[in-house]
């Protein structure tokens, strides 16, 4: 029985993961407003006015960004933006820095130690909002992808359906179903078969479809082998190495 839009929509509600932030400030009242505004917001988070909370948290929980003012802690804070990248419990920790400083040379500093967003205060929460949401699409589901037109047979259970993949990298893939024919839902695991451009070898693995968009869905590979996989790679690799999709599909 065909599953509804509606359906899909609130599956995908249900299925988001909260987005557990850090902030990182040394002034108390300042610290307490941004808590409150982003707790509003839906956010989980977690606050720190020291060193040495901020690394208590940073090792014993899984964090998905962190907000630090440039002079936290007299600039110490933003001295330790590489080691703190490696030394979580989140490979894909992304740091936002932020201040009243507007100038190229302090910005440019703030990008050298690593940081992957700088923003210049005052910044209106829903903007500040807004950019922790894009920053956070980018920790979960940014992924070494080539644009392509690929013909995908996508089998579930005693249907069979072609479409087309309109992006794909190593990890997953994200596909055309623009009439709502396949009418897929979030976590449903399909089969998939397709053929790289220029190869002859049929790879087949199964798939879950992790994100569902106005022009299809996002598909994670579940199931594909280290030779499949490589040879994914080398497509990428050969056709772009900076392609960033819209469609975020990990």
């Amino acid at each position: 029985m065909p599953v509804s839009k509606k359906r899909n929509v609130s599956s995908m509600k249900s299925t988001e993961k909260k987005i557990t932030v850090l902030i990182l400030e040394d002034h108390s009242i300042n610290l307490k407003l941004e808590n409150i505004a982003l707790l509003k917001a839906g956010f989980n988070v977690k606050t720190a006015d020291n060193l040495e909370r901020m690394k208590t948290i940073l090792t014993h929980e899984k964090i998905d960004i962190v907000i630090m003012d440039y002079f936290f802690q007299k600039l110490k804070g933003i001295q330790e933006i590489k080691h703190l990248k490696q030394n979580n419990h989140n490979p894909n920790l992304r740091i936002i820095v932020w201040s009243i400083e507007h100038q190229n040379e302090i910005m440019d500093q703030a990008y050298f130690l690593g940081c992957d967003l700088y923003l210049v205060k005052p910044l209106p929460r829903p903007k500040l909002i807004q950019e922790i949401k894009k920053v956070a699409k980018v920790n979960y589901r940014k992924a070494e992808r080539s644009p392509c037109k690929i013909g995908f047979i996508l089998k579930n259970e005693d249907k069979i359906y072609k479409t087309i993949a309109i992006d794909i990298s190593a990890t997953g893939c994200h596909l055309l179903d623009l009439n709502k024919e396949i009418n897929v839902s979030l976590e449903q695991v399909i089969i998939c078969e397709f053929i790289l451009p220029n190869t002859a070898s049929l790879i087949t693995c199964k798939g879950k479809v992790v994100r569902i968009t106005e022009e299809g869905f996002g598909l994670k590979f579940l199931t594909l082998n280290e030779p499949d996989q490589q040879k994914i790679t080398h497509f990428v690799n050969s056709n772009s190495l900076s392609i960033k999709s819209e469609h975020y599909y990990l």
